[in-house]
């Protein structure tokens, strides 16, 4: 399940859809490292966005 979504997903962002509320989390760039193993075990955290901002 899943084959071919991400370059449907990024088809859908170019040409204007709102991706916001896929995003599930944001962190800092500090933040990545811890951030990873959640996302890749906790099945609730779809996509998490990292920033350099504060």
């Amino acid at each position: 399940s899943g084959h071919g979504t991400f370059p449907n997903v990024i088809s859908s962002m170019a040409t204007g859809m709102d991706v916001s509320p896929l995003i599930t989390k944001r962190i800092k760039l500090d933040e990545v490292h811890e951030n990873l193993v959640t996302l890749q075990t906790d099945r609730n955290e779809v996509k998490i966005t990292i920033t350099n901002f504060e």
